[in-house]
């Protein structure tokens, strides 16, 4: 992974989504090979605002995203089978655990991990 751009914000509704989509959209059509992830678990609309249902695919190992307009897109929405939010139980356990944004297969060698994250591997 060359680059990593993060949109966020400490408020709800200010558009975070519409920026994060349409610069993503941007890179791509200017060359760049894009991913982009929502790990907004209140309301994933990524998927809505590209228009992608379903499931997250997976090759046996890795989770393999979709492709929709040259950008690769992991969401929050693809782990759930309806609009509900996806509720999060133990936070402690997920510390534990390799986040499930690491499966992926976008090619890219994972960069070591470090902090406490990393004691519980």
């Amino acid at each position: 992974m060359k680059n990593i751009i993060a949109v966020g914000a400490g408020k709800g509704g200010v558009g975070k989504t519409t920026v994060a989509v349409n610069l993503a959209l941007a890179l791509a059509r200017m060359g760049s090979r894009v991913g982009i992830i929502d790990a907004d678990i209140y309301g994933p609309n990524v998927p809505i605002m590209l228009g992608l249902q379903g499931q997250l695919g997976t090759d046996g190992e890795k989770i393999v995203p979709p492709v929709k307009y040259d950008l690769q897109v992991v969401s929050m929405g693809f782990l759930t089978s309806d609009e509900a939010p996806v509720i999060l139980a133990r936070a402690d356990a997920a510390r534990r655990d390799p986040p499930v944004l690491e499966r992926r297969a976008l090619g890219q060698p994972r960069l070591p991990r470090s902090g406490p994250a990393a004691r519980h591997r």
